[in-house]
């Protein structure tokens, strides 16, 4: 996915959860630690990959989707400000699981249709809380029906997003912190989605902060999770730059194929779930040099899945009690 970030060294990764502070974003500020510690670092150690994630129950972190799918669940430690050193080392994860009708392509990217289902959850057999050094108080507040969501969106006075990847699109090798800012946000797709924008020109998401928690704060300033991150969008002179590159690379790839007979249509895929694998598109698809030219540009968007179409699925999915006001029929709210 576009901004999950791969460190150069296992090594380099694996101290960071003994060094960790509470400080990623571009051209963000420090993340205050008594409102944020439920915002978890997540670290895959086999591939070195980081993501962000929040802790919504004393057994439960929500993430994106592609943060998970695919992935082994034994390959994961979770850290945040308040951890003891190496704790989240010792984490038993019972399940994990990408939301289903989450679509990836071949390299990991998901197709901007499908944003709104880019969510995942791990659940851990144990609670949580003592090994992340929190209390059930620490806990957000969830947006969990729709209603819920179109009022907290409607009486923001901020929003705010929370990460733990790169804070330099300059530097790929610094280490994480946790960081935030300020941005405005509209909802799309009848509330499933959420666009915003940072306040601050040049703020945006990067690598490392997919599944941080999107949090609308009202005049009291009371925090409500209401979305996930889940992509970066280019925007203005740049994606007309990244569309322009992606059709002359698409356009090369299927010549060398009709060259030798080959139809790109033939080549075309659909797994079980119904998502599409299109290696002609994969070919075509911008480099990670291309991507990281997105962070922090002016007119770059972050999207976000909005939590409550989720919520029934994964207490289906885990039997848990997220929120007992919730009125699901299946997966469905």
């Amino acid at each position: 996915m576009r901004f999950s970030r791969t460190f150069a060294a296992a090594t380099f990764a694996f101290s960071l959860f003994s060094s960790l502070t509470a400080t990623a974003v571009i051209r963000g500020t420090r993340a205050p630690v008594e409102s944020t510690k439920a915002t978890v670092f997540i670290l895959n150690e086999q591939t070195n990959n980081i993501c962000t994630g929040t802790v919504i129950h004393p057994r439960l972190i929500l993430t994106a989707g592609h943060c998970v799918l695919g992935k082994e669940m034994n390959a994961f430690s979770f850290a945040n400000s308040a951890s003891v050193p190496d704790s989240g080392r010792r984490l038993k994860i019972q399940k994990a699981e990408a939301r289903t009708g989450y679509c990836r392509d071949i390299k990991g990217v998901q197709a901007a249709g499908k944003s709104g289902a880019d969510i995942a959850y791990f659940l851990f057999a144990d609670r949580i809380l003592p090994a992340l050094g929190l209390t059930q108080t620490d806990l957000p507040d969830v947006a969990s029906t729709r209603e819920s969501l179109m009022s907290a969106v409607a009486h923001a006075r901020d929003f705010e997003l929370i990460g733990y990847g790169l804070s330099s699109k300059s530097n790929m090798s610094s280490a994480p912190a946790k960081l935030r800012y300020s941005l405005t946000a509209t909802l799309e797709d009848d509330g499933t989605l959420i666009r915003a924008k940072g306040v601050t020109s040049g703020q945006s998401s990067c690598f490392g902060d997919s599944g941080g928690p999107l949090f609308a704060i009202d005049g009291a300033s009371r925090k409500t999770l209401v979305g996930v991150l889940t992509a970066i969008k280019a925007g203005g002179a740049l994606a007309a730059k990244h569309s322009a590159e992606q059709t002359e690379n698409y356009n090369k790839a299927k010549e060398k194929l009709l060259k030798k007979g080959i139809s790109p249509e033939s080549l075309i895929t659909y797994d079980a779930n119904g998502c599409k694998s299109d290696p002609l598109a994969a070919k075509s698809a911008l480099s990670p040099s291309d991507l990281l030219q997105v962070c922090g540009d002016k007119d770059t968007s972050q999207i976000a899945a909005s939590v409550y179409p989720h919520l029934c699925w994964i207490q289906a999915q885990t039997h848990l009690i997220l929120d007992p006001n919730l009125k699901c029929t299946g997966d469905a709210p």
